[in-house]
């Protein structure tokens, strides 16, 4: 039987098409494993994302029951009228204009000195040094018109709580915190009123506003959120500036500051640390539960029938269950910062600032955690605001106590120590080292300070135009003048200082 021949090249040609070469073969293998993750990845992603969310939403839980929005709005501290600080807050500022103090009008600022500069000129006013005679007369002015919403203002002082609804839409981004903003004019113009009565040499009448002031910010309570608890301690920090520019301005009773130490006190006290990253942890948890269910929540409108939505809805509703995920992780790490001692705090949110960064430098980390690294700046700054907030109040009723001392005994103490217990039973620590505050004499002046966040003694010499560039990168504190420094006449304005 005869043996066929066929043409090298047709033989090759036909080996070539019933056996495949390597590069097939490994394009082949490439697409099936391609399509067997394109089906076994969406579930496995709904599993750990489901798993994740079941663990972060049980260690919200450990830590606080109440923790959705709901139940932490039912479970706030109840106020009965009688003893809301909220509501003379409210009148008052429905007295006021919004903002106040109103920007100048063309008219006031090519005529003479608007109130907003005034006012920002006064409450700038640092050291012995007092306000200038204009400024002071414009202010006097604005103060007699406005007496109706200081006399209701000035009744602040005697509450100890406050509490206003927050009413939140259904898209949470547009919530308004309109007891937080009433608060902020209220204590402006107490502010002024307290400046203007420690410049005409009514020094307790000065410390008398500075505590209505700090009873407006008790009047905000346990409003849950940043916002409300970033004004609330904005407002404890004017209040105390203003109590150190009175003592630098004047010399106030024993009675006095007495009342403005306790009032400082309890300021320090008040945990706004926790009502705002508990009410931020609650309300950003439900504008995702929202925004899973509708996307068209973030327009501030319902509309399930739009074409786009049922486009996006696919993609849109996991996506956003992620990012519920990832920020409520981060939140609860958040609200377990501040439940440690205050000197902790500053290692650990430096190790959650590291993980948000390692976050952001991956590109696939930046995409699926997108929303969770928007809200990580804001929660960052906050924390040094807080610290610094402790280290100044802190530092300032040091600083009363010690010059009540001085009344009585016609020398300030050198050391927190040396402070009479009847005077300062319960002495505050500087929240960075857990220790006592520092204290310095020189010059006629006496310091009361923190560390900072350098912990290191640098004096109790501070810059507070630096500080406001850089919140807490220096030592914080409070100072206090010799009666003979005290109340000096205001330097001649110089108009190419833009700090005057």
């Amino acid at each position: 039987m005869g043996v066929s021949r066929q043409d090298p090249e047709r033989r090759t040609q036909t080996v070539t098409e019933k056996r495949p070469g390597r590069f097939q073969r490994a394009w082949r293998k490439v697409l099936v494993a391609a399509m067997v993750l394109a089906v076994v990845a969406p579930f496995w992603l709904v599993y750990r994302m489901g798993t994740r969310r079941s663990a972060a939403i049980a260690a919200a839980g450990r830590d606080d029951p109440n923790w959705r929005l709901d139940d932490l709005l039912a479970h706030r501290e109840a106020v009965a009228d009688a003893d809301n600080g909220a509501i003379p807050v409210a009148e008052a500022a429905a007295k006021l204009p919004d903002p106040w103090p109103p920007a100048p009008t063309p008219q006031q600022a090519a005529g003479g000195l608007a109130l907003q500069e005034a006012f920002d000129r006064a409450t700038k006013a640092e050291g012995p040094e007092r306000p200038d005679d204009e400024t002071l007369a414009v202010l006097r002015a604005e103060l007699a018109a406005r007496g109706d919403a200081l006399a209701v203002a000035r009744e602040v002082a005697r509450f100890a709580r406050g509490r206003s609804e927050l009413v939140v839409p259904p898209n949470v981004l547009e919530t308004k915190y309109e007891a937080a903003h009433a608060a902020r004019r209220v204590a402006r113009l107490l502010q002024a009123d307290a400046i203007v009565a420690a410049c005409d040499g009514r020094p307790d009448d000065a410390l008398a506003s500075c505590r209505a002031m700090l009873g407006v910010g008790r009047a905000i309570g346990d409003q849950p959120g940043l916002i409300p608890q970033l004004v609330r301690g904005a407002v404890d920090r004017s209040a105390v500036h203003t109590i150190l520019a009175t003592l630098a301005w004047g010399e106030p009773s024993a009675d006095a500051l007495a009342k403005a130490q306790r009032d400082v006190l309890a300021a320090l006290a008040a945990p706004i640390e926790r009502y705002a990253l508990r009410g931020e942890r609650a309300l950003s948890f439900a504008m995702f539960e929202r925004a899973t269910a509708d996307p068209n929540v973030f327009r501030g409108e319902k509309d399930d029938g739009e074409p786009v939505s049922r486009i996006l809805l696919p993609i849109w509703a996991p996506f956003m269950a992620w990012q519920q995920v990832l920020v409520l992780e981060s939140s609860n790490e958040l609200a377990a910062i501040v439940e440690r001692p205050t000197p902790e705090w500053l290692a650990v949110v430096e190790a959650w600032r590291a993980r948000m960064k390692a976050r952001e430098a991956s590109r696939v980390g930046r995409i699926t955690g997108l929303f969770a690294l928007l809200l990580a700046p804001t929660s960052d700054s906050a924390f040094d605001a807080w610290m610094s907030r402790r280290a100044y109040l802190g530092a300032a009723a040091v600083l009363l106590a010690a010059e009540r001392q001085r009344l009585a005994t016609g020398e300030w103490p050198a050391t927190v120590a040396e402070i009479d217990s009847e005077i300062l039973p319960d002495p505050p620590r500087d929240p960075y080292t857990g220790g006592p505050f520092r204290m310095r004499l020189a010059d006629g002046r006496l310091r009361v300070y923190s560390l900072g966040t350098n912990l290191k003694d640098e004096g109790g010499d501070y810059d507070l135009k630096a500080w406001r560039d850089k919140i807490g990168r220096d030592d914080v504190g409070a100072c206090a003048f010799a009666p003979e420094l005290r109340g000096r006449p205001a330097v001649a304005n110089d108009p190419d200082d833009p700090e005057r």
